[in-house]
């Protein structure tokens, strides 16, 4: 049954299951209420603009028909109700006159009150039992929760307590060896400060000769140029000969290269050339096999 309410489409319709003879409704169902009252997400979230009759009943369809609401009543024996007549405690019930009407009706009122009574207060019974398995859910549910996010919070402040001693162990070995490093770098600063004061000395040394070469090219540029004979003056006989020997050797390889340079730009044939380089490089060998025996004497 679906009865539509003032404030309609506002307000969403209120539906209702009916059971037929023969069928009850069930216990305990999760979309329909004892008294037969439809409960469903469509219903909650009924929107004026979104929602209409049709897809209600499309979605009521498609629930009930996973979980139906009613049941088939199972069959028992029918035992057909026969009056019995008023028995008095004296004599037996003869009269002909029709029963009392008003006494009947008012028994079955009170029948009908005392059922409608057992019933409530089954409902009650049911709804009070219904209450405290959803409470008796919800305190397991939130138990299982409190012990899941004690779990995890152990979990994580373990976890959270090894990352936190590896930092702290991590930055305690930094520190130890930032320490180590800057006692080198201290020493090497030291080192650095001696060295720049040995290059200042070295500096100075340096500006003094250099003055003095300065003083010394200006005064042999006062007394005008020197032969090149006199520039390199031997202290010994054997330097004098190494001299000798060394400017030998020099003005044998300029032969050797003038003479390559002359037969390359064909002033001369290739006979005359082999027969002067054979002669020069014998001079020029000899002259530096000397060199290297006055060497090792001097050594």
């Amino acid at each position: 049954e679906i009865f539509i309410p003032p404030g309609y489409p506002i307000r969403p319709p209120l539906c209702f299951v009916r059971p037929i003879e023969g069928m009850a409704l069930k216990e305990n169902h999760r979309n329909v209420g004892p008294d037969g009252m439809v409960y469903m997400p469509f219903l909650n979230q009924w929107g004026p603009h979104t929602s209409t009759l049709r897809e209600m009943i499309v979605v009521m369809g498609l629930i009930f028909g996973e979980d139906p609401p009613v049941f088939k009543k199972p069959l028992t024996a029918h035992v057909p109700y026969v009056s019995q007549p008023h028995i008095t405690s004296h004599t037996p019930y003869v009269t002909a006159q029709p029963p009392n009407y008003d006494e009947i009706q008012a028994r079955e009122i009170e029948n009908e009150k005392r059922e409608r009574e057992e019933a409530e207060a089954l409902a009650r019974v049911l709804a009070e039992s219904e209450r405290a398995a959803e409470l008796e859910d919800e305190i397991r549910t939130t138990s299982e929760i409190r012990d899941t996010l004690s779990k995890k919070l152990v979990i994580s402040l373990k976890n959270f307590n090894g990352e936190v001693r590896g930092k702290i162990s991590s930055s305690l070995k930094e520190h130890a060896t930032l320490d180590g490093r800057k006692k080198i770098i201290s020493e090497e600063i030291k080192n650095l400060k001696d060295k720049v004061e040995i290059f200042n000395t070295q500096i100075r040394h340096v500006d003094d000769q250099t003055e003095k070469i300065t003083d010394f090219i200006e005064k042999q540029e006062l007394k005008g140029e020197t032969p090149v004979d006199n520039l390199a003056i031997p202290g010994d006989l054997s330097s004098k000969q190494m001299l000798q020997l060394s400017a030998k050797n020099a003005a044998i390889g300029d032969c050797l290269y003038y003479i390559d340079k002359a037969l390359m730009n064909g002033h001369i044939e290739l006979v005359v050339h082999l027969k002067e380089v054979r002669k020069l490089a014998k001079k020029q060998f000899f002259a530096r096999a000397h060199l290297v025996k006055i060497a090792k004497m001097q050594v």
